[in-house]
């Protein structure tokens, strides 16, 4: 049933066993938010989040992008490729997602072509491998500006805004800064804007200190390192 105060996602992946586990995964937090058990190839997950949530939603090995508010959803999609061929509707920040997607798709496909390719060593010689190699640079390079673009130009939305916090250090001071001072209000009370505002104004290096950081891939498989 739904629950009108937060998130209801009403799902079906084609190709599931019965009580297969699915989980919705939240990015930031790295927790689970829910999970549930196939039945029919359909599932269910609910809950409520504080601001609109980045999330995956993971069935056995595989798992797709989701932009978590507190609306009802639907999610669909075969088990297979499911990062590339789920469909989703509901709410305004998947919306941004599903356009994000359509824009990247032409270059992610040819992206993990080329690495199911080199992976599997689907090439007859070294002139294969270079080419299938400069295939993966370039689709990954294209997708990537497609990405960092699209996080400038909607940076009012919390997705954006995500894009550019996760990569604040190759997007110039000037700009940065800029961004923040034109966030809505709505936002500005976010956990990220709140981080990128100590980025930008009350960061402070203390030599021999350790920190963590957080990189997100294009896939969204986040990469935690020590510096």
């Amino acid at each position: 049933m739904y629950k009108n105060d937060g998130f209801n996602i009403d799902g079906h992946i084609e190709g599931v066993k019965d009580s297969t586990l699915i989980t919705l995964y939240d990015l930031d937090q790295q927790i689970n938010l829910d999970s549930a058990f196939s039945i029919n190839e359909d599932f269910e997950l609910s809950g409520k989040v504080e601001y609109p949530t980045g999330c995956w939603i993971k069935c056995q090995d595989e798992y797709a992008n989701i932009q978590v508010e507190n609306v009802k959803m639907s999610f669909t999609s075969p088990i297979e490729d499911m990062h590339l061929k789920n469909i989703i509707t509901g709410g305004k920040e998947q919306e941004l997602q599903n356009k994000l997607k359509n824009l990247q798709q032409p270059y992610d496909l040819i992206y993990f072509s080329a690495y199911d390719s080199l992976m599997n060593k689907k090439y007859s010689n070294d002139e294969e491998k270079q080419s299938l190699i400069k295939k993966f640079n370039e689709s990954q390079s294209t997708s990537h500006e497609i990405y960092i673009n699209f996080g400038k130009k909607h940076s009012d939305s919390y997705m954006g805004l995500n894009i550019i916090y996760m990569n604040r250090k190759s997007i110039d001071r000037d700009t940065l800064t800029a961004i923040f001072k034109n966030l809505p209000t709505s936002i500005k009370t976010a956990p990220t804007a709140n981080a990128l505002n100590v980025f930008l104004f009350e960061e402070t290096a203390i030599v021999g200190n350790s920190f963590i950081d957080k990189l997100v891939q294009l896939t969204g498989k986040i990469l935690s390192y020590h510096r």
